[in-house]
């Protein structure tokens, strides 16, 4: 089980970073634990940005 949420993370936070990186984003700081994804980006044009969301469990 444990593998399988350590999978999930990796699957995630690579995403994000593809996603920042296609959008032409300099350096991309990502980090998941539990339910929460934060995630700063950084750029010449506007600093630094970052944004924390809480991730629902499944009903």
């Amino acid at each position: 089980m444990a593998q399988n949420s350590r999978a999930d993370v990796n699957r995630a936070e690579d995403s994000i970073t593809r996603i920042c990186k296609a959008y032409g984003i300099d350096r991309i700081d990502v980090l998941t634990i539990t339910a929460t994804i934060v995630v700063t980006i950084y750029g010449e044009q506007f600093g630094s940005i970052t944004q924390t969301r809480r991730i629902q469990g499944k009903t």
